[in-house]
């Protein structure tokens, strides 16, 4: 990744912009002002199907975020992004996730897939924010944006592995609020959407996810939300006046427009 010293209004990173909701919140993002530099961090290089609106620019930091040497990487390129940018206000998306490991609790006993799925879920998302916070100047405006799910705020059978991970986003995104009061922070469910994830979800049968049956119905009766009306929304609340006001959220609670 080539770096050109460039002065933007605003920065916005995304991670896992490449596909699916990612990529349609940089679009969205595009489409939403001018004079941005958006950063997309994902193992695939993002493009936009629109073109990139007056000043906009688009980077991609190549990082496999369940490899804890990549997160490294990835975080020692961002530092260096945003040193060599100046910038009024910065925001970072924390939107790349997996469901994967889908099971019962008695079925979960790889290891490792339970921890690639903590590390993509979790941690890199720990890491990258705290690079966030060390890297942008203090008097630039931010905001923090972490895609959580409502499985994270119930019980849901075969989802104790990804429904701890988002668990656990809310749970930061507290502290992170009590530590840090003047940035605005959300933990945000999404709702459910039309997504590579809703597939691998109506991959798996009844053994290892009992709810299966409604996410096959949600599907059949083409009640999915598009990754594309979704994005808009979530754009539109990010630049509101509510954003943050409650730490905990869901983009259900908010007019689609």
């Amino acid at each position: 990744m080539e770096i050109e010293r460039t002065e933007v209004e605003r920065l916005v990173i995304v991670t896992g912009g490449s596909s699916g909701l990612g990529k349609a919140i940089l679009e969205a993002l595009n489409a939403h002002g001018q004079d941005q530099l958006l950063v997309n961090i994902a193992r695939r290089t993002a493009s936009l199907e629109q073109p990139l609106n007056a000043g906009n620019q688009l980077l991609n930091i190549s990082a496999n975020l369940h490899e804890s040497d990549n997160i490294d990487s990835a975080q020692q390129a961002l530092s260096q992004l945003i040193a060599a940018h100046s910038f009024k206000e910065a925001f970072i998306i924390h939107n790349a996730g997996q469901v994967t490991p889908v099971g019962m609790c008695h079925q979960l006993t790889d290891v490792s897939a339970i921890d690639n799925a903590l590390r993509l879920n979790v941690s890199s998302v720990v890491a990258l924010n705290a690079t966030f916070l060390q890297s942008v100047p203090a008097h630039c405006a931010q905001k923090v944006l972490l895609i959580s799910s409502g499985a994270g705020r119930g019980p849901v059978s075969g989802w104790a592995v990804y429904g701890a991970t988002k668990a656990a986003l809310d749970y930061y995104a507290q502290v992170f609020h009590q530590e840090n009061p003047n940035i605005p922070c959300v933990s945000l469910a999404p709702g459910v959407i039309d997504t590579d994830m809703q597939a691998t979800i109506r991959a798996q049968d009844t053994d290892n996810f009992p709810p299966i049956e409604r996410f096959l119905q949600l599907h059949r009766e083409q009640q999915l939300q598009s990754p594309k009306d979704t994005a808009r929304r979530i754009v539109r609340y990010l630049f509101s006046a509510t954003f943050g006001q409650q730490v905990i959220d869901d983009i259900r609670h908010h007019p689609a427009g």
